[in-house]
């Protein structure tokens, strides 16, 4: 080759000048390919966008959140401009009283002097003078408190939380630090023994003011700022001597945006004239509920990093790989508020805003703005006040009592025999379902234990860590129970629409049981050889089987499944009901439950237990109430759901199960007699129609104007049992609540009506026999619903109590002069309702 290239181009000189050409041409043509990427495609608009930055100065303005409201147009959420009060950490810690202290003794000492002391010299005549300065810190929290229309307690509280929030972040940092200079010392061989004050870390929140006051008036706001004008004062006139409002320095009014639930705590007079035998009572009761509709409304926290919307911040965002950058105006930035649960969550992307912007370009001065934009309003089909009334019902005040330990519920409250019952007077949980069934719409939903903002903000690490009552689960749509025989008037229309079962046919129930080798196993309530009761129903048809609940009738039902279809036509049967399936209510906390799938072998003793509402069947109490909705529509699925058509992203789907008119009018009937024959003798008796309190009986259904069509369940439930420190079931945990889940589901119609027009199912927990527990419940949600006006002027005028004076709860504070009597601040139940000037912020 090179003596080719000698050959071609003998001088030497040629031969160089050629090979710097074509180095030339090579560091020209990476030039060239260097502009290009510079000058074209994302390289050049990042290019433009550091340019820009550099030209630009962009402004955000914040946005606000969409509005809640109920059905009846009530607002129940809002973002809502106000003001918080804020004071700076070192006067939280205490930390400010002892510097002023100093510079009192530096000044009186001289500063020369001051220099020859020794530390500890300093220190010690620093705390001759840091008493006046505490009580100035005392006396500004008593005046903050006051100012706040709130306790001195309050205020400390708020104080101590700050304090430990930021000593505890200090503590990691410092921690931090400290591991990594002792990783640092061992390598080098030296001592690794470090005094926490060598690695101290001062964090950011330690040098700035946190607020002590939420959402407070604009007449407090103007008091703190003469406070403050008066220290300003102070200080001009007398700069080199303390005042007496100096501690106001440093506190400072902060204009933000809050986020108010108007009906977060509302005080109303309860009627208690119709509740069961020792908790009647003819004076109202004054009561107030916390946490209206809280599990349903959810609440907001700061965003972090395991949130899916985490990836829309920092806010900027590529349409395609090939365009430029660009504002996400509705992305989030860090400490964004965000829903943490219920409806906040579930309709984030709904009620989320886009923020305002405002550019201002440097070189020529020239701005441009966009405006920010409120996020779209919610409309929930829920009515807060009948919401309101509902958790009074379910409230665990020993003064209402229907959900504590009762004697006629019949829970077993014997100690010795039965220790894991609950005792009289123990609280109870469950919730209850309100379910319009015209249109599926949910009017009401309460989950026992109540969930409050005061609770989730300030009390979050007890309220997490309460494994035993999980008052942070809404039970309606995320717990599972065993459904018990609130499943039998839906099998016998599942079982007359299939041909199954005659529309009259009846069955022999006179053994008593189901299996003849299985004494034990499967049986009908009131056969009891082991107590000596032989009693037993003998020949009988569906709705008599429905209205006394027989299981063996419903076991024979779910033979003749397996010998005519399959058992597993009894699981698709539910599985159209709603069983087994999330129902698509619109909240995140929404399971499936249980139920055998298409492929999974059902057994005969499966079908069977399934057919009571037991064994491989657990439900949620929206998807029982919704299920006997489908029953009274006759077979027209129409998915449940707490937010109006109108504010949902996607329609909602029904579909037709095409019950037949015999099968439905058969389970309707059964449900009738339920609730309202009161039989010859005990043995036919609706299980639902009355109850023994006493030496008598007492009916459970008593609402003028109403029509209830009810069937109870009592389920076997299995033991609930401690669980693991981080709240996973423990299989061997200490069983601490063993019983029955008590049941009760109706249908209601105003009366004179030809149909059902509200279903209600309620569930109590480990609490007792399902008409006894449960049907005081039911009975009192059916009176409410009617002084809400859902059954008609006339049921609404016959249910509405006499004014009477009203009961102030006990232990409550004297009246001052001004409020003479409850009814001088109360307007008598049903419309009488309160809140506090402001309603309740939610801070996140």
């Amino acid at each position: 080759m090179r003596n080719v290239l000698r050959h071609v181009i003998p001088s030497m000189f040629h031969r160089r000048l050629l090979l710097l050409a074509g180095v030339s041409c090579v560091l020209m043509a990476l030039l060239a390919a260097q502009t290009a990427r510079l000058t074209t495609g994302s390289e050049r608009e990042d290019r433009r966008e550091i340019l820009r930055k550099h030209l630009e100065k962009a402004d955000y303005t914040p946005t606000s959140r969409g509005r809640i409201f109920d059905r009846k147009q009530r607002r129940l959420a809002e973002d809502r401009p106000g003001w918080n009060v804020a004071v700076s950490f070192r006067v939280l810690s205490g930390h400010w009283a002892y510097v002023k202290a100093r510079e009192a003794a530096q000044r009186d000492v001289g500063r020369s002097d001051w220099r020859d002391l020794s530390a500890q010299e300093q220190d010690d005549l620093a705390r001759a003078y840091v008493k006046p300065y505490l009580l100035q810190i005392e006396s500004l929290k008593v005046t903050l408190a006051e100012l706040g229309r709130v306790s001195p307690d309050k205020v400390e509280a708020r104080q101590r939380e700050v304090v430990r929030w930021v000593q505890k972040m200090a503590a990691n940092a410092t921690a931090s630090r400290r591991k990594d200079r002792v990783k640092v010392l061992k390598k080098s061989g030296e001592s690794a023994d470090l005094p926490w004050a060598e690695v101290y870390v001062e964090v950011a929140e330690e040098f700035q003011s946190h607020p002590v006051l939420y959402d407070v008036a604009p007449d407090t706001i103007t008091w703190i700022d003469r406070f403050i004008a008066k220290a300003i004062q102070e200080q001009q006139a007398h700069p080199d001597r303390p005042g007496e409002y100096e501690v106001w320095l440093e506190v400072t009014p902060q204009r933000v945006r809050q986020r108010i639930y108007p009906w977060e705590s509302r005080t109303f007079a309860l009627d208690r004239s119709t509740f069961p035998g020792p908790l009647q009572n003819d004076r109202p009761l004054v009561t107030t509920v916390d946490g209206i509709g809280r599990h349903i409304l959810g609440s907001l926290r700061p965003i972090n990093k395991e949130d899916s919307l985490w990836d829309r911040r920092p806010f900027y965002v590529r349409d395609t790989p090939d365009t430029p950058r660009r504002v996400d105006l509705a992305g989030y930035r860090p400490n964004d508020p965000i829903g943490r649960f219920g409806v906040e969550s579930s309709m984030e992307s709904t009620l989320r805003g886009t923020r305002g912007l405002r550019v201002t370009h440097l070189d020529t001065g020239d701005t441009e703005t966009v405006a920010p934009l409120r996020g779209q309003d919610v409309h929930l089909t829920i009515d807060i006040q009948l919401q309101m009334r509902l958790q009074a019902l379910m409230s665990h005040d020993p003064d209402i009592g229907l959900m504590r330990s009762q004697p006629w519920h019949k829970a077993g409250h014997d100690p010795t025999h039965h220790p894991q019952n609950p005792q009289l007077g123990d609280p109870l949980n469950g919730a209850a379902v309100v379910l319009d069934i015209d249109n599926g719409e949910v009017l009401a939903a309460v989950s026992v234990p109540h969930l409050t903002l005061d609770r989730l903000e300030n009390h979050s690490t007890e309220l997490y860590a309460d494994h035993d009552n999980r008052p942070t689960l809404f039970r309606p749509t995320a717990y599972r129970y065993d459904p018990g025989s609130t499943n039998k008037p839906l099998v016998l229309a599942a079982a007359i629409t299939d041909g199954i079962l005659g529309p009259d046919e009846s069955l022999d129930c006179s053994l008593g049981l189901l299996w003849p080798n299985s004494p034990n196993r499967f049986r009908d309530w009131i056969y009891r050889p082991d107590q000596g009761r032989h009693q037993t129903f003998g020949q009988i048809d569906g709705v008599q089987a429905v209205a006394v609940s027989s299981n063996v009738f419903f076991g024979q039902v779910a033979q003749r499944f397996g010998k005519q279809m399959s058992f597993n036509r009894l699981a698709w049967w539910f599985n159209q009901y709603g069983f087994g399936r999330r129902l698509g209510s619109g909240l995140p906390q929404e399971i499936a439950g249980n139920l055998p799938g298409p492929d999974t072998p059902v057994t005969e003793s499966d079908a069977a237990y399934m057919a009571i509402g037991e064994g491989k069947v657990a439900v949620t109490p929206l998807q029982v109430a919704q299920a006997h909705a489908t029953l009274a529509r006759g077979g027209l699925f129409i998915p449940p759901t707490f937010i109006q058509d109108q504010s949902r992203p996607a329609p909602r789907q029904t579909q037709h199960l095409h019950l037949s008119p015999a099968a439905r009018d058969r389970a309707l009937r059964g449900m009738d007699a339920s609730a309202n024959h009161a039989g010859t003798s005990g043995l036919d008796r609706g299980t639902t129609h009355s109850f023994r309190l006493g030496d008598r009986y007492q009916r459970i259904f008593t609402v003028p104007g109403a029509k209830v069509l009810a069937k109870s369940g009592t389920a076997d439930a299995a033991p609930l049992r401690r669980t693991h420190p981080d709240g996973t079931y423990d299989r061997n945990g200490l069983i601490i609540r063993t019983g029955y889940h008590a049941w009760v589901v109706a249908l209601v119609q105003p009366e004179g009506q030809p149909r059902p027009t509200h279903a209600i199912a309620v569930v109590v927990e480990y609490a007792g026999s399902g008409g006894r527990v449960a049907g005081p419940l039911v009975n009192q949600i059916v009176r409410a619903l009617a002084v809400e006006g859902y059954l008609g002027p006339e049921a609404a005028t016959a249910n509405r109590p006499p004014e009477l004076p009203v009961e102030s709860p006990p232990n409550s504070p004297p009246e001052s002069p001004a409020e003479s009597s409850p009814q001088a601040r109360l307007e008598t139940f049903p419309d009488a309702t309160s809140e506090s000037p402001s309603g309740a912020p939610g801070r996140g």
